[in-house]
Formats: structure tokens, sequence, C-alpha cells
């Protein structure tokens, strides 16, 4: 008898922890998480729908106007993984070399241009049905910003 009550008060504690780390983990399916996050980070943010009726977070970090999508989500909702992205407004002065130079000294944000010439910046990131810690979410965070601002660098890029 006392095993199985040692093992039940293991389990329920085991759960307990499982569900506070929940809390405190940064998770596609709980946009508030994320702009908890960046709250408490000293990063002013603002959750918004995108075209789809997904939810997207909007925040400035430094100059830079930054955004979170949201995929893979049922019904505008539960979703799994959310997407960084940063846009620039290049006209087609930036080229496919140095867009394919980026993409392969970045193993985790990738750069493409878009239909109006213009170079975009991503990075996906699978949160899963526990989430991310918040430390290891703020330093995907941080992979993503310093790429985006390589190649602000590598192309003498000003913000207007």
């Amino acid at each position: 008898m006392t095993i199985k009550l040692l093992l039940a008060a293991g389990i329920a504690a085991s759960a307990f922890a499982g569900a506070a780390m929940a809390q405190d983990a940064v998770r596609a399916e709980d946009p508030a998480s994320l702009t908890a996050f960046l709250f408490d980070t000293g990063i002013a943010s603002k959750v918004d729908v995108d075209s789809y009726g997904d939810p997207m977070v909007q925040f400035r970090k430094g100059d830079r106007q930054y955004t979170i999508f949201f995929y893979n989500c049922t019904d505008n909702a539960a979703c799994t993984n959310v997407q960084f992205y940063i846009g620039y407004e290049t006209d087609g002065e930036v080229g496919m070399d140095v867009v394919n130079a980026l993409n392969q000294e970045n193993r985790f944000a990738s750069a493409a241009i878009d239909d109006e010439d213009d170079v975009v910046f991503t990075m996906d990131v699978l949160t899963g049905a526990y989430g991310l810690s918040r430390e290891d979410f703020g330093l995907l965070l941080d992979v993503f910003v310093e790429a985006a601002a390589e190649f602000e660098d590598r192309v003498g890029w000003v913000s207007e």
C-alpha cells in the first residue's frame, strides 16, 4: 500500500510540475504566452489577426517592426507553430546572389524575394503541444533578429 501511495504521489507531483512548466511555456496555441514573454522582456507587442483570421503578433525591437504569424491552426485557434517575419522594401535592388548567400550562412532563418521584388526574412518555430521554455523561445527570437541584422549590414539597409 505504501509503494502505491508513494507512486501516486510521485505521479501527482510530476503532473503538477508539468502543468506549472506548461503555464510558463511559450506556446503557439496561446498567443498571450508570446505577448507575455515579449512584455516581460521589455518589448511592447499586440495581438492581431492575419488575412486568414489566424492570430498574429506584431512587435518592435529597436527601430524594426517584426511580425509573428501563427500556423497549423484549427478554426483560427489551437495553432502548433509560429513564424518570425520581417520584410524589407528593396524594390529589386537586392539580387538572388545575396539572398542565396544569406541562406547558405544562416542555419535557421531564411530569406526570399517576394512577388514585389522585396526581401522577406522568416524563421519557422514549432512550439509543440507543451511549448518552449521562455529561455529557448528567447534564444530563437535572438537568432532571428541577429540574422535580420546581418542582412541589413550586408546590403547597407538604413531604416526610414
